[in-house]
């Protein structure tokens, strides 16, 4: 299934932590990085080309180092068996804001570098607010079959390391609709996607945070203050 229309939120002070700033401070000694920052947010926004692609799986069983999906296919890896072993379904996604803003990036560079970083930082947030924007859309579904998801499994994260985890996720799900691609050193193309594992079911934990999990968790600009 295809998604084209999930809300993502943006603001200032979002932008302005991605580029590792704090945005209290940012207002009160440099008023002119607040103006890029929203000058940013103003170009960058009509670029953003939010499509997600994702898919229900049934969980057939588990396996030594993860789980069997009824197709027969497998999700491997320590944080795989660990976080998804008592989902009843899982869900496979990829999010993606589009590659607009990457160009934009680069165009804006030459000229004005601090407004092609902001930019940059905004795209960062642009895919971090829709892949949240999912998750939430997955809960309302869920819900109403009496079901709840867990927190998404990310490759690159503790246990599931990027060059683990991506080939996995993109031998079972088709993402060409959406225009994303898997390159060799298994980073997506768009740079601005997102790919992720749910667990689904009836009785699950839900006390971790992705931050737990999260080989970045000491430096992450995401993180709260």
């Amino acid at each position: 299934m295809i998604l084209t229309d999930l809300p993502i939120e943006i603001n200032t002070d979002l932008v302005l932590r991605a580029q590792g700033m704090d945005p209290i401070l940012v207002r009160a000694k440099s008023p002119r990085l607040v103006d890029i920052t929203n000058r940013a947010i103003e170009e960058g926004r009509p670029l953003l080309e939010p499509r997600v692609i994702y898919e229900r799986h049934q969980v057939q069983g588990l396996i030594p180092n993860g789980i069997q999906l009824a197709n027969k296919k497998t999700i491997e890896g320590e944080l795989i068996r660990k976080i998804l072993s008592h989902s009843e379904e899982i869900i496979i996604a990829v999010c993606t804001i589009g590659n607009k803003i990457d160009k934009l990036v680069a165009n804006t560079f030459p000229e004005n570098p601090a407004l092609s970083m902001a930019i940059e930082g905004m795209a960062s947030v642009a895919t971090e607010m829709l892949g949240n924007a999912f998750c939430n859309y997955l809960k309302s579904i869920v819900i109403k079959e009496d079901l709840v998801i867990n927190l998404p499994i990310h490759p690159g994260m503790v246990g599931w390391p990027l060059d683990e985890g991506q080939p996995q996720i993109f031998n079972i799900l088709d993402t060409k609709n959406i225009g994303v691609t898997l390159e060799p050193s298994g980073f997506m193309k768009p740079l601005k996607s997102l790919s992720m594992v749910i667990g689904v079911g009836h009785s699950l934990d839900n006390h971790m945070k992705s931050c737990d999990l999260c080989s970045l968790q000491k430096t992450c600009v995401f993180k709260p203050l």
